[in-house]
């Protein structure tokens, strides 16, 4: 996934806004996948932290 990425941004298929935009939708994933599996294991989970904070 990540040559993928390096190769589209390479080539110019991926723009500045487009990057823009898939950093923010993973970011808002991480933080529901996190706060969903706090609310699964607990407050003393450390992997929904570390997902949130990712």
């Amino acid at each position: 996934g990540l040559f993928l990425v390096q190769y589209g941004v390479e080539r110019g298929l991926l723009t500045p806004a487009m990057r823009v935009l898939a950093a923010l939708g993973l970011g808002a994933a991480l933080v529901v996948a996190g706060d969903l599996l706090r609310r699964r294991h607990g407050d003393a989970a450390s992997v929904p932290s570390g997902l949130a904070g990712a």
